[in-house]
């Protein structure tokens, strides 16, 4: 082949190339600009890979984190006050609700729970210590008659009277057996006494045997019997008792007397009531409302919604403005209803009376190590 011909050919196969190139060069730009564009990963026609997608979602899920840490609670000085401060998002979360407090009444109903207890197999009970303690006295009578029958015999014998001899010494073998079953009587009867009275109570014994208004109330048609505790050894007054906690549906009471500590409540003094009604059954759970003279307390009243329990004690927050939440102690403090009786917060205090414990929690979220510090 000439020259001139390698050289006609050599052309023709580099028009051949150029033509191809144009051809595929706009994909192949398109790669190579995602390549660049995207980093290491290449994409076909600008639509991301599969691990783009999963880095795409882990940007959102950083500007979510991002978006709850800056609505998250925290905790701050302010004031020379350690308080808690929380967003809008995060208090609606919470149900954070704010109140002022106002003075307690000093003179406050207290509820307490009380329990329903079996009157009927207190009246059995006590049915059979009293036939005892009758049989036991009927039976005294009895060896009293032999006793005196044996007296005048023996004065018959001493005037050398026929017949005597034998009649005594009848009556000293029945005698000797009298006296025996009057012991054996006298100690069951006070055996079954001392039971009822440990069991039941002295006071509850005693307006049982009562022949007068007590007494024919515990046994009337209808009666149910109550008993429940409280933390002061004040008479308590004005009983009501009811199956709700609400004092509008309760019914009056009698009150009966002390009653025996259970272990529950050892250390608090027990008392009986006497109530009307047939809903009360024995065993139920009611409610028991009261006041006692000597129980006059002057304070704030702290519904319990406001206390939250930590290491032991009892703490409310107080509210600076709508977002920032002082703890502060609750001492002294008593139990009244449904709430507490404080001496330490002035009135008008404003403290969240919904989500205490949300709160607290929230102030010690910081303390808890997070998995992503691993």
């Amino acid at each position: 082949m000439t020259r001139g011909m390698t050289l006609i050919l050599g052309l023709l196969l580099g028009a051949a190339a150029c033509v191809v190139l144009l051809r595929y060069v706009p994909e192949l730009g398109e790669r190579v600009i995602a390549r660049d564009a995207g980093g290491d990963r290449e994409t076909a026609h600008g639509v991301p890979a599969e691990d783009d997608e999963h880095a795409a979602s882990a940007d959102d899920d950083d500007d979510e984190d991002e978006d709850e840490d800056e609505d998250a609670g925290e905790v701050v000085w302010r004031d020379g006050r350690r308080v808690v401060v929380l967003g809008a998002a995060s208090l609606a979360l919470a149900g954070i609700e704010i109140a002022p407090v106002a003075e307690a009444d000093p003179r406050p109903a207290f509820r307490v729970v009380g329990e329903v207890v079996d009157l009927a197999a207190f009246l059995a009970a006590h049915e059979t210590a009293l036939g005892a303690r009758e049989h036991a006295a009927a039976h005294a009578e009895t060896v009293q008659a032999i006793a005196t029958r044996l007296k005048d015999l023996r004065a018959l014998s001493a005037r050398n009277q026929v017949g005597a001899a034998r009649e005594i010494a009848r009556l000293e073998i029945e005698h000797r057996r009298a006296q025996a079953e009057q012991v054996a009587l006298r100690q069951t009867a006070q055996s079954l006494e001392a039971m009822l009275r440990a069991t039941w109570g002295a006071a509850l014994v005693d307006a049982a045997s009562s022949p007068g208004v007590p007494g024919a109330l515990l046994s009337a048609a209808g009666s149910a019997l109550v008993v429940f505790s409280t933390d002061s050894a004040d008479l308590p007054s004005g009983l009501r008792v009811g199956t709700g906690r609400h004092d509008e549906a309760a019914v009056d009471a009698h009150l009966v007397g002390p009653a025996p500590a259970v272990a529950a409540t050892a250390n608090t003094p027990s008392w009986y009531a006497r109530v009307s009604g047939p809903r009360f059954r024995k065993g139920m759970r009611v409610d028991v409302w009261f006041t006692t003279p000597g129980r006059q307390r002057d304070g704030v009243f702290v519904p319990a919604g406001a206390v939250a329990w930590h290491a032991g004690r009892q703490w409310v927050f107080v509210a600076h403005g709508d977002e920032a939440f002082e703890r502060r102690a609750l001492d002294p403090l008593w139990r009244v209803g449904d709430g507490f009786v404080s001496a330490t917060l002035p009135a008008g205090t404003m403290l969240v009376v919904q989500g205490a414990q949300a709160l607290l929690a929230e102030e010690f979220r910081g303390a808890i190590p997070d998995e992503d510090d691993d």
